[in-house]
């Protein structure tokens, strides 16, 4: 009985060696086809890695259901269950996997870069602390931009002396049309808005325009993380001006499904001064919003966007000036000629001035390696500017444009192991009305 007991165990303990013997191979590579050296194939307690030439194998697989996960960094894992009844085989394709990461800043000597494209960035901390401020001032962080100012507010970046229509200002994937022409024209747009702000020099930003010989100013919307919900107030007082700005924004990312962003900013202040005297007519409003939605599918994407900036500008009351003897006068007299008590009334000379874009965009991914892009964009520029008048005239604007912009492009992109291939079209159609007022 006791041999019998014995030769029994030895043949169930043989046949559960037997059966835990499979073997799982195969290979991993990328889209390309190119093997991924590295990767790490994990069963239940087992593990195997990939060989340069991406083969693999794992030993001593038991018999039944088993869940399998292939990973390599910057790839989407594959994650499955299989029945195991014998050796089987997996050829794995991972897809390449878009992450956001902090900023990792490197010091150190490097040789004369041949790189014709030159970008700089702001960052994040640094548009909220120009909250309260404009696009302009925020951009003189940046080494080689300057600015061209008129009073308080109106601000104009400059790069390598250039401005205006030879530095272009890029809002979400859409160039900035408003009245450039004018020293005294500010670009139209909330920074609160931005997530991201660029400067590019240099021969990649003709790609946005033959005009942009100076560079451009790229803003980008915030990039928010998948599956997440964000949001944020800033509230800033200032005593010059006795005002502030408060400006909120809140923002829902998905992998899939619906994603969208929205954002606003208020800006209040009356009169500046300076220690010995009050700059009459010098407060400003603004009243901004925009916000966008986005839905994800599995290789396309479709999104909505729209933006509406609105601001009441106030032309220092003693730069009026009606001769040269009255401008030789003002710089000799050390004070300005017009002096009036503190006040947030806004009266002429001043500014009115709003912009509105709509947007709408689809992305599909062709194959493995290409993508197109169409895009259609609308924007709505107003601005009235009031001159001291009289008579009739005293509320009609000087100067009354309005100009309408209709736009579209489309863009292809191909992308290899040695070469990347882009191309696009792109028209627009524009109407500037001026009123004869």
């Amino acid at each position: 009985m006791r041999i019998f007991l014995l030769f029994l165990t030895l043949i169930v303990a043989g046949n559960t060696c037997v059966l835990s013997q499979n073997t799982l191979n195969g290979t991993v590579s990328n889209q390309l086809n190119q093997p991924l050296d590295g990767a790490h194939i994990h069963i239940w307690q087992l593990h195997g890695v990939s060989m340069p030439n991406g083969y693999y194998e794992v030993h001593g697989i038991a018999n039944g259901s088993q869940r399998v996960v292939i990973s390599f960094i910057g790839y989407k894992s594959l994650d499955t269950i299989i029945d195991i009844t014998g050796n089987v085989t997996i050829n794995a394709l991972l897809k390449p996997e878009t992450q956001q990461l902090d900023e990792v800043v490197l010091t150190g000597n490097t040789a004369v870069s041949k790189n014709t494209t030159h970008q700089q960035r702001l960052k994040a901390e640094t548009i909220e602390k120009y909250s309260s401020e404009s696009l302009g001032d925020a951009l003189k962080e940046i080494a080689g931009v300057s600015a061209l100012k008129t009073g308080n507010v109106i601000v104009k970046p400059v790069i390598n002396g250039l401005h205006s229509s030879r530095v272009p200002v890029i809002s979400n994937n859409v160039r900035l049309e408003d009245q450039q022409w004018g020293t005294e024209h500010a670009p139209n747009l909330d920074i609160n808005a931005a997530g991201r702000v660029t400067v590019i020099k240099g021969a990649n930003a003709l790609q946005y325009g033959g005009d942009a010989i100076g560079g451009i100013v790229l803003v980008e919307p915030a990039s928010i993380l998948k599956d997440t919900l964000y949001g944020k107030t800033l509230m800033s007082l200032a005593s010059n001006g006795r005002g502030g700005t408060i400006t909120s924004s809140l923002h829902r990312g998905a992998e899939r499904g619906w994603a969208w962003n929205a954002a606003g900013t208020f800006k209040y202040f009356g009169d500046r001064q300076t220690p010995d005297y009050v700059l009459s007519n010098t407060g400003n409003r603004e009243a901004n919003f925009a916000g966008d939605a986005k839905y994800l599918g599995s290789d396309y994407d479709i999104s909505a966007f729209y933006s509406f900036y609105n601001a009441t500008i106030g032309i220092a009351r003693a730069t009026h000036i009606g001769s040269v003897s009255d401008l030789v006068t003002a710089i000799n007299s050390g004070q300005p000629g017009y002096i009036e008590p503190s006040t947030y009334g806004i009266a002429a000379p001043r500014q009115e001035v709003q912009h509105h874009l709509a947007k709408a965009n689809f992305n599909k991914q062709l194959d493995e390696s290409s993508s197109l892009s169409v895009q259609y964009a609308f924007q709505l520029n107003s601005r009235k500017e009031y001159d001291i008048r009289r008579g009739d005239y005293i509320d009609k604007p000087a100067l009354d444009l309005t100009l309408a912009t209709h736009s579209a492009q489309a863009d292809w992109k191909k992308e290899a192991s040695s070469y990347l291939i882009k191309a696009g079209l792109s028209g627009s159609l524009q109407h500037n009305d001026a009123s004869p007022d």
